[in-house]
C-alpha cells in the first residue's frame, strides 16, 4: 500500500467519529477477530462476539462503537442505530454479491434507516472532464461533496429545471451518475417516484430535426435528462402509463401516418428451440383468432375486460437475435406482455421498443434524440413497456431451450407494414398490410431483415423478390466464407436519420443513412450499377470478417472479399466494375506508385484499395475456391493453433493459402513488401515455388 494511504489513521478517525469520541469496549464480529491486536495496540478495548451475540439487543447496549463485515442479525443491528446506542462500521464489500440485486445486499438492509448505500460497482478516481466517460467518473474532493448526496443532486436538477438553466458540462455526468445510483439501488421511494414523474412534465422541451439539429449544450442536458428519468420510471417503477410522447417523435422516428390506428392484442409464437433443431420447422401461414379476457390499454386508461379476437402471429425465430413481431408501439403507448404458457424451463425475454440504437450523446450535432430505444426484462411471465418516441416492437430471447413453441401476447400495439418471407401472402400484403398506418415496417427473410419507412413499402408491389435476392447474397456470403448457409441470428438493415459514426457501420444490426434506405430495395438497379450496392456488401463483409485473417492495415479490406464474391457470383459483374477504384487505369496507376515509392508495407497498410488488389490476384489466379478452402482450414483450428499477433497473421495467411494451392507463395507475398518471418518461409520450402508476382503496370 502506498505510504500516502494511512490505512491506520482512517481507522482511527472512523472510530472516533463513530463513538462521538467517547470510551468503552468495541464489538467486534468473529470475522474480525484477527484485527483484534491491531486495535489494542492501539490503545481500544475490544471484545470478539458470536453470532449468537447479535440476536440479543440488550447484550450489545455496551458497545459504543461496533464492527461488522459479514451479515449479523439484521434487525437488532438496525435497532441498534436507530435508538442511538453506538456508532456502526460496515467493514465489507459487496463484490460476491448479485451486483444487480444491491436491495438485498445485508449490508444495504441494515444501512436501509441511514439513507446511505452500496452500489454494484466501485469508481475509479479520475478530474471531472467526464465528457466521454459514462460510468466509473467521479471526484470526491470537499468542493464536489454534495454531489455524493442525491436529495442535493436532486434539488439542484429540479432547481435547474425551474429555471431552465443547466449544469456545468464537467459536472453533468457525475451528477447524473448520483441520481443512476440512488434510484438503482436505494429502496423505493413512492414519494420520489411521483416527484420523479411530475418533473418529466415540466421539462423543457427540446426537438432535434434533420434540418435544425441540436447542438447546444443546455438542450443536450434536457434532452439526456429526460430520457434518464423515462428509463426509472418505465424500467424501475413500472409506470409505463404516465410516460407522455416526447415531441421530437413527430419528427423522428415518426408518429402513426392517421390518429386511429387500431390498437390489438396479439399472440405472438416464438420458437425457443436451438438453432440446429429448427430447420425442419413449418413457417406455413397460420393466422387464426382466439378470444381470451385481455386488458385494453386507451391513452394510458386501462378499459374494462373485452372479448376481443387475439391475432396470433407466428414469429419464424430460427436465425434471429431481435424476433421481430410485425406490431410497432405508438410515442408514449403502453405495451403489455404475457407470457401464456411459462413452464418450469427458463427463459430470459426483453421486450424493446425502438430499433435504432445508436447512442448519439458524444456527437457534437443531434439530428434526432440521442436513445431512442427502450427495453424492459419480462419477469414472472409479464413486462409493460413505453417509448416516448415510439418504434417497432421486439422480443429478445437471450437463452436458447428446447421446449419448443413460446407463446406471448402482445397488447396495445398496431399493426405495421411487415412482410414474413414464407409466411405471408402477397395478395395479403398488397390489399392490407403494406397499407397499415405504422411509420416504420419490415421485410423478413431467414438471412437478412430490411427495416423501412413506411413511404417506401406502400409502393411496393413485389416484396419477395428483394427477399430472395438478399436471401441469395447472404447464402453466397456464407458459401466463401465455408459456413453454414443455415445462420444463428438474421443480419439487419436499419436506416437512421443520424448514426453514430461515418455513413454506415457494420453491427447488429447494420446502420446507415435514411438518404440510403431505398438502396437494398432497388434490385432491379444492381446488375445495370454494381457499385451502388458497395457500401451495403461492405457492412456485411464487416459481419463476416474474422480476426484471425485481418490483421493491423486489413479490416477495411478482407471485409471487401465477400463484396467481390457477391459482385462476381450474383451480379455476374467483373471486378473492375464493382468500384471506380478498381477500374483498370485507377488500380494499375495505385500499383505504380506503391512500386515507385518502394513498395513499403506501411504504405500498404494505409490504402485499403491498394491492399486488394493483392487478394485480388490471388482470386484470379486461383480462383474463389482457394479461398473457400483456406477460409475452412482457419474455422478448424483449436484455440491453441490462432495466431496472436499481427506477425502470426501475416505467416498463418503465407503458409495456409501455400498448402491449399500448394505453391510455395513467399516470393508472392515479399514482391508485394509483405514481412514474412524466416520461420514461416521454412514451413513451405517443400512447395514449389510460386511464379506469380506483384502485377507490374
Amino acid at each position: 500500500m502506498p505510504p500516502e494511504y494511512d490505512n491506520i489513521q482512517l481507522l482511527i478517525n472512523s472510530i472516533d467519529w463513530l463513538g462521538k469520541n467517547r470510551t468503552g469496549k468495541i464489538g467486534l464480529y468473529p470475522d474480525w477477530k484477527l484485527h483484534e491486536n491491531i486495535l489494542t495496540e492501539l490503545g481500544y478495548e475490544t471484545q470478539v462476539l458470536s453470532a449468537n451475540d447479535f440476536n440479543n439487543p440488550t447484550y450489545l447496549e455496551p458497545f459504543y462503537v461496533l464492527i461488522i463485515s459479514i451479515n449479523a442479525n439484521e434487525t437488532n443491528v438496525r435497532e441498534y442505530v436507530r435508538n442511538g446506542v453506538g456508532g456502526l462500521m460496515i467493514a465489507a464489500t459487496p463484490w460476491n454479491h448479485d451486483v444487480n440485486d444491491m436491495e438485498s445486499f445485508w449490508g444495504n438492509i441494515i444501512l436501509r434507516d441511514t439513507g446511505l448505500f452500496y452500489i454494484g460497482k466501485y469508481y475509479s478516481f479520475g478530474t471531472m472532464d467526464c465528457n466521454d466517460e459514462v460510468d466509473g467518473c467521479f471526484n470526491a474532493s470537499t468542493e464536489y461533496l454534495k454531489d455524493t448526496h442525491s436529495a442535493h443532486v436532486w434539488n439542484e436538477l429540479k432547481q435547474l429545471n425551474s429555471n431552465q438553466t443547466h449544469l456545468p458540462r464537467n459536472r453533468t455526468q457525475q451528477v447524473m451518475q448520483i441520481l443512476r445510483d440512488r434510484l438503482r439501488y436505494a429502496p423505493s421511494d413512492d414519494v420520489f417516484n411521483r416527484d420523479i414523474n411530475e418533473e418529466l412534465k415540466k421539462l423543457p422541451t427540446f426537438v432535434p430535426t434533420a434540418t435544425n439539429p441540436v447542438t447546444a449544450e443546455k438542450a443536450k442536458q434536457f434532452l439526456v435528462v429526460h430520457r434518464f428519468l423515462c428509463e426509472f420510471l418505465i424500467n424501475e417503477v413500472g409506470l409505463t402509463s404516465n410516460i407522455p410522447p416526447h415531441p421530437s417523435a413527430m419528427s423522428f422516428p415518426g408518429d402513426v401516418v392517421t390518429s386511429n390506428g387500431e390498437r390489438l392484442s396479439h399472440l405472438i409464437e416464438i420458437d425457443a428451440m436451438l438453432p440446429s433443431w429448427t430447420e425442419n420447422l413449418s413457417v406455413n401461414e397460420i393466422i387464426a383468432f382466439d378470444t381470451r379476457e385481455t386488458k385494453i390499454y386507451e391513452n394510458g386508461a386501462e378499459n374494462s375486460k373485452l372479448q376481443i379476437p387475439l391475432d396470433v402471429i407466428e414469429v419464424n425465430t430460427r436465425g434471429t437475435a431481435w424476433y421481430s413481431t410485425g406490431l410497432y408501439a405508438r410515442p408514449g403507448d403502453e405495451i403489455h406482455i404475457e407470457v401464456l404458457n411459462a413452464t418450469n424451463w427458463e427463459f430470459d425475454l426483453d421486450v424493446q421498443i425502438g430499433a435504432h440504437i445508436d447512442n448519439l450523446e458524444h456527437l457534437s450535432s443531434w439530428k434526432r434524440c440521442p436513445k431512442v430505444v427502450f427495453r424492459n426484462k419480462i419477469i414472472n411471465n409479464t413486462a409493460s413497456l413505453a417509448n416516448p418516441f415510439g418504434g417497432p416492437i421486439y422480443i429478445l430471447l437471450n437463452n436458447y431451450n428446447n421446449n419448443g413453441m413460446l407463446q406471448l401476447s402482445i397488447t396495445g400495439g398496431i399493426r405495421s407494414p411487415t412482410y414474413f418471407m414464407g409466411k405471408t401472402l402477397v395478395s395479403q400484403w398488397r390489399n392490407e398490410i403494406r397499407n397499415s398506418t405504422a411509420p416504420w415496417g419490415e421485410l423478413i427473410g431467414e438471412n437478412l431483415i430490411i427495416l423501412t419507412q413506411n413511404q417506401y413499402l406502400s409502393q411496393m408491389d413485389d416484396p419477395e423478390a428483394i427477399i430472395d435476392f438478399w436471401n441469395r447474397v447472404l447464402d453466397a456470403i456464407s458459401d466463401l466464407g465455408a459456413l453454414p448457409r443455415e445462420r444463428v441470428k438474421s443480419e439487419r438493415f436499419v436506416a437512421d436519420v443520424q448514426i453514430s459514426g461515418g455513413s454506415m457501420h457494420s453491427g447488429y444490426p447494420i446502420m446507415y443513412l435514411l438518404s440510403e434506405q431505398n438502396k437494398p430495395l432497388r434490385i432491379s438497379e444492381f446488375r445495370a450499377n454494381p457499385s451502388r450496392l458497395w457500401g451495403h456488401l461492405h457492412e456485411l463483409g464487416h459481419n463476416h470478417q474474422k480476426s484471425d485473417w485481418t490483421f493491423s492495415g486489413t479490416g477495411e479490406v478482407t471485409c471487401n472479399l465477400f463484396v467481390l464474391y457477391v459482385m462476381h457470383n450474383i451480379l455476374l459483374a467483373p471486378t473492375n466494375q464493382t468500384h471506380p477504384r478498381l477500374s483498370d487505369a485507377i488500380a494499375a496507376q495505385s500499383v505504380r506508385q506503391y512500386i515507385n515509392d518502394g513498395k513499403r508495407f506501411s504504405d500498404w497498410k494505409s490504402t485499403p484499395f491498394l491492399a486488394l488488389l493483392t487478394y485480388i490476384q490471388l482470386q484470379e489466379y486461383f480462383g474463389w475456391s482457394s479461398y473457400q478452402r483456406v477460409f475452412s482450414n482457419y474455422n478448424q483450428l483449436t484455440e491453441g493453433e490462432r495466431p496472436k499477433n499481427d506477425q502470426e497473421k501475416i505467416d498463418l495467411w503465407m503458409i495456409m493459402f501455400s498448402r491449399v494451392v500448394e505453391e510455395n507463395l513467399t516470393p508472392f507475398f515479399t514482391s508485394w513488401g509483405f514481412p514474412i518471418s524466416p520461420g514461416a518461409e521454412s514451413k513451405v520450402e517443400d512447395l514449389p515455388s510460386t511464379t506469380l508476382r506483384i502485377r507490374d503496370p
